[in-house]
């Protein structure tokens, strides 16, 4: 049988213990630098994709509306809003209207009879152009977020008159 010393144990010492320390802290840091830089790209992204679907969605409305518009237009438009009506044979009378301040600020409102509804979201600029024979539609979106502007986007679109 062998005799077991007390003075020749093996062990780890207190130096290894704290060189596995550092080493495991540095590398939840990294992990953690990682996860917070893809967290920060998801949202920014998220809200890039929010803000262009935003954008179509009140192209695609006003789009299809002044498709089958069947009386003249009434545009009414400033630095800060733009109203337009029109008559369309299935609904009525629909207006869209976009302002920069109030409640309803940065957004296109699209109105049908007492129904109002909106068509798009975080909405910096709105114009519309009366053509003889077409009408130019150009709508500017701003996505942010708490501390920074993230991204401007901007879609065109030209409706042929009936």
């Amino acid at each position: 049988m062998r005799k077991i010393s007390l003075t020749n144990r093996k062990g780890v010492s207190f130096v290894e213990v704290m060189v596995a320390g550092a080493i495991f802290a540095f590398m939840m840091g990294a992990l953690c630098t990682v996860f917070n830089t893809s967290n920060t790209s998801w949202k920014r992204q998220d809200a890039a994709v929010i803000t262009q679907r935003e954008v179509r969605r009140a192209l695609i409305y006003l789009a299809k509306d002044l498709r089958s518009a069947s009386s003249a237009l009434t545009l009414t438009q400033s630095a800060s809003s733009v109203t337009l009506s029109f008559t369309t044979p299935a609904v009525g009378t629909v207006t869209y209207t976009w302002t920069t301040s109030g409640g309803t600020a940065n957004r296109i409102i699209r109105q049908v009879g007492a129904t109002s509804t909106t068509v798009g979201n975080y909405i910096t600029a709105f114009s519309i152009t009366d053509n003889t024979s077409d009408i130019d539609i150009n709508v500017t979106a701003t996505s942010s977020n708490a501390q920074e502007a993230l991204g401007t986007y901007q879609l065109s679109k030209t409706v042929a008159k009936r």
